[in-house]
């Protein structure tokens, strides 16, 4: 039946019922709609009918007021060409994050699938449906309380052993169990009565995430066993070695198959004790995998153990599945989530998959499509131009800071911005395509300040801004800065931690915090742009935020030393006397790699210079057997930042060159062979070290603002833009008056 739109009316006039039609799904009932894409998906082949895992929040683009079912009950989703999918909603928290899994029937790095939200009458899904390509028993563990409810529809709950775990921790995914709180020799564990299902088949597969909080001396850790006694009455098991075997936390699996136990192997990659780590046991006959008919798979990744072969179809047994123990010992010590049983040969790209869909970030990308892009739907408007840009060349996907107040923009009133904190405030390009932004800072009573990804910036440029429509999703902020940037914090956090805004809000791994946490690192001092941190260097030499995010982590992001071009940019604010205390330097920015902090090892630093009257340079390191070759940024002819002023100071590597530039003005600059890495790295905010009896006496003597790290070398013309953007934005930015934008409320479709 053909649809017709009608004219725009006013928003109560929308308060309609939506009637859904049994033949196909009407996707225009559903008021608001976010495009899910899974560009992270590192398989080589395309997999069918595969559960992924959507997650919905305020930063995915979902607006949770929006929802019209209780629970997230009128969440629906589609793929590309529109056909409803079968999906179950795991976690709802209005509040935060909700998860959701959904069946997809083609996944691949270019699947695209789209989530559909705001009707009062939502099309019917069934729950289990999402589990109907292979799975005989599928539990997620998110419950209070036995009983623990199993999805598939196929198999039986779980209930409790003899001695009941703590359940409702958190999990991987929402909830989990937690086994540790075993005593003496007795079990915790769950317990799922017999179930045809369970066992019989010829080729399956185990898989389950787990927590393991330490390796037992004595007991091996049981995740997983199809039948109460050890050695008889058992169709399969899987467990985690124990210490004294000298295989401590290697997973070790056994079959029966013609009433005979066979131990099928050990698995010689170990999960990594206090983190969440998928484990899987796959048996196949065809032996596609090349490794017998049996393997393992830990973090997605498979494990080079060869297994032996045998025949025939797995035991079947009139006995109970246990889960986290056995039946009088073997208590699994840590959580465990997600447990499933597939009657299939999951293949090597399924189990990759179900691990990095839930453990890695960018396995999914989402952006909001409804309301994005229909600029008529916001109620004002203003542009945004760059006449004061004076480089050569056109810059890339630039970002610019925008100034938004009363006084500053003529017709602009913040009481036309209907979400908080300028939630419904966005941009778009001269094409009307949508730009990314953050919001820095926002102050409805003074200046706010918001960062804008400029596609392509000239002296031509003009953006517009867009406000006025409260069912605006929010913008993807994180996107600002992809163009290059490996760090960047604006330093406006009031509490412990310092936020690195490529990453975004729930990344752990770049935070600075405060190493002394003594308070002598004031944050939310009067900055650059929004708020600024300020070193007291009088009160407390040693002061610094320090990076101590995980070592790992951190060495595998950033790799500054060995970069083959690097740039990095503090600004800064020196008090009006000498730096550092009394005869000590200032240090602004210092990498660090060795964790006894010795200086022997290579680093990159910012600082100003007691001993040559606050002169600023770059500095790095070669080691070379112990024997330390500094060089120098040209220090008798380096640039002076100015005392109790901002300054903008900048260290740029490419080429061999190692650059201190200052303010975009002056130069000084040195030959250097960036070494090669080794270790982990650390960076240190304000401080040159940790004590103040090695390095840590030469606090920075003032504010620190907008830090960032890149991993190319900078064009003249983009430090300029970004000096002129933030210190001389008066001039640089052009901002046309707030007009009337036409609002005219939203459309009625109707049959």
């Amino acid at each position: 039946m053909k649809l017709h739109k009608m004219k725009f009316l006013p928003f109560a006039v929308l308060l309609v019922s939506c009637v859904a039609r049994a033949d196909v799904v009407d996707w225009t009932r559903y008021k608001m709609s976010v495009q899910v894409k899974f560009s992270g998906y590192a398989g080589s082949t395309t997999l069918e009918d595969f559960p992924v895992l959507v997650r919905v929040s305020a930063a995915n683009g979902f607006y949770y007021s929006q929802f019209k079912g209780v629970s997230g009950g009128d969440l629906r989703f589609s793929d590309a060409a529109g056909n409803l999918l079968a999906s179950e909603i795991d976690t709802w928290n209005p509040s935060g994050e909700s998860l959701v899994w959904v069946k997809v029937p083609s996944l691949n790095a270019s699947t695209v699938i789209v989530a559909h939200y705001g009707c009062d009458f939502p099309d019917p899904v069934t729950a289990s449906d999402v589990w109907s390509n292979g799975y005989v028993g599928v539990w997620h563990l998110n419950e209070s309380a036995a009983p623990m409810a199993e999805s598939s529809g196929i198999s039986t709950p779980f209930t409790e052993g003899e001695q009941a775990p703590l359940y409702a921790q958190n999990g991987v995914v929402g909830k989990a169990v937690d086994f540790s709180n075993y005593m003496t020799s007795k079990a915790t564990r769950l317990v799922a009565a017999d179930d045809d299902d369970l066992d019989g088949f010829t080729d399956f597969t185990l898989e389950m995430f787990t927590c393991q909080d330490t390796w037992f001396s004595s007991n091996s850790g049981m995740l997983e066993k199809r039948g109460d006694a050890w050695n008889s009455e058992v169709s399969y098991a899987m467990y985690n070695d124990n210490q004294s075997s000298g295989k401590s936390g290697e997973t070790r699996v056994l079959i029966a198959t013609n009433s005979v136990i066979q131990y099928r192997g050990i698995a010689a990659t170990r999960p990594k004790a206090g983190e969440w780590t998928h484990q899987a046991f796959v048996r196949d006959t065809t032996a596609r995998e090349g490794l017998g008919d049996s393997y393992m798979y830990v973090a997605g990744a498979k494990d080079s153990q060869a297994w032996s072969s045998t025949t025939g179809s797995i035991d079947s047994r009139d006995t109970n599945l246990s889960l986290g123990g056995s039946k009088a010992e073997y208590s699994f010590p840590g959580k465990i989530d997600e447990v499933r049983i597939s009657s299939v040969a999951r293949s090597g790209d399924w189990l990759k998959a179900t691990s990095d869909c839930v453990t890695k970030a960018d396995f999914a990308t989402y952006e909001a499509i409804f309301l994005y892009n229909d600029w008529t739907k916001y109620s004002h408007k203003f542009t945004v131009s760059f006449s004061g840009y004076a480089g050569e060349e056109t810059l890339t996907d630039f970002p610019v800071l925008v100034k938004i107040s009363e006084s500053g923009i003529s017709g602009f009133d913040y009481d036309d911005c209907l979400r908080p904190n300028g939630g419904d405030l966005h941009f778009a390009d001269a094409e009307g395509n949508l730009l990314a932004s953050e919001v820095d800072t926002w102050d409805a009573s003074g200046t706010s300040l918001v960062w804008v990804k400029v596609p392509s910036l000239n002296a031509s440029t003009k953006i517009t801004a867009y406000y006025g429509n409260e069912f605006a999703p929010s913008s993807h902020s994180t996107n600002v800065w992809a163009n290059g940037y490996t760090a960047v914090w604006h330093l406006n956090e009031s509490g412990r931690y310092m936020l690195d805004s490529s990453l975004g809000a729930d990344a752990d791994s770049n935070k600075l915090r405060d190493y002394l946490n003594d308070g002598t690192v004031l944050r939310g001092q009067s900055g650059l742009v929004g708020k600024a941190v300020e070193f007291d260097h009088i009160a407390n030499n040693t002061n610094e935020l320090f990076h101590y995010g995980s070592l790992v982590t951190y060495s595998q992001r950033y790799r500054l030393v060995g970069s083959d071009a690097l740039t990095v940019e503090v600004w800064s604010y020196q008090d009006d006397h000498e730096p550092g205390a009394n005869t000590r330097d200032g240090f602004m920015f210092r990498e660090v790699r060795n964790s006894v902090w010795a200086e022997t090892l290579s680093m990159r630093e910012i600082k100003n210079d007691y001993g040559r009257n606050g002169l600023m340079y770059a500095r790095g390191y070669v080691d070379d057997s112990a024997n330390v070759s500094a060089e120098y940024a040209n220090y008798s002819t380096l640039p002076r930042p100015v005392r109790a002023e901002w300054n903008y100071n900048v260290v740029r590597y490419g080429s061999s060159t190692l650059e201190a530039i200052v303010n975009c003005a002056q130069k000084g600059s040195c030959s250097f062979s960036m070494p090669s890495p080794s270790e982990t790295t650390y960076l240190i905010l304000g401080n040159a070290g940790v004590n103040a009896t090695s390095s840590g006496a030469y606090a920075w003597p003032g504010k620190i603002d907008e830090v960032r790290i890149s991993s190319v070398a900078r064009s003249e013309d983009w430090l300029k833009a970004t000096y002129d953007t933030v210190k001389n934005n008066a001039t640089f930015t052009i901002y046309g008056a707030a007009k009337d934008n036409g609002h005219k409320g939203l459309a009625v479709f109707v049959r």
